[in-house]
């Protein structure tokens, strides 16, 4: 299974994948909460969630910025897993991935109009 680019040009929660993932309008904050799991973009470009790619790098603060396959395998995400861990892109770039952490250079600085994007996953449900 491989997660489906989906442009988060709504606002609200959708299901997508294993996600549940909510979009809402808001500026950024004085002092933002660094989180794996939610993060604050520019609300002045579009925000693609979609898969990793080949050759895509991220550099999260205070952190070597390296691929972002490095950084699944340095987390300990299995190799099953990784094309289901949402990366979020705007403007060409990797701007966040679930579960490692926003792009540093993309971070906008506060009182900045954003898109606060939350991801979670969704319950599994056993089957018998």
């Amino acid at each position: 299974e491989v997660l489906p680019p989906t442009p988060l040009d709504f606002v609200g929660t959708r299901e997508i994948g294993p996600w549940a993932v909510t979009v809402e309008q808001r500026p950024m904050p004085q002092k933002p909460h660094r989180s794996k799991t939610s993060f604050y973009l520019s609300a002045a470009a579009p925000v693609l969630l979609r898969p990793r790619r080949e050759g895509d790098r991220l550099h999260t603060p205070n952190r070597v910025g390296k691929t972002v396959k490095k950084w699944m395998v340095d987390e300990k995400i299995p190799e099953a897993r990784r094309a289901l861990i949402p990366v979020l892109e705007q403007g060409g770039a990797v701007a966040a991935v679930w579960s490692i952490g926003a792009q540093e250079r993309l971070i906008p600085p506060p009182g900045t109009p954003c898109v606060f994007i939350s991801i979670r996953e969704k319950e599994r449900k056993d089957t018998p």
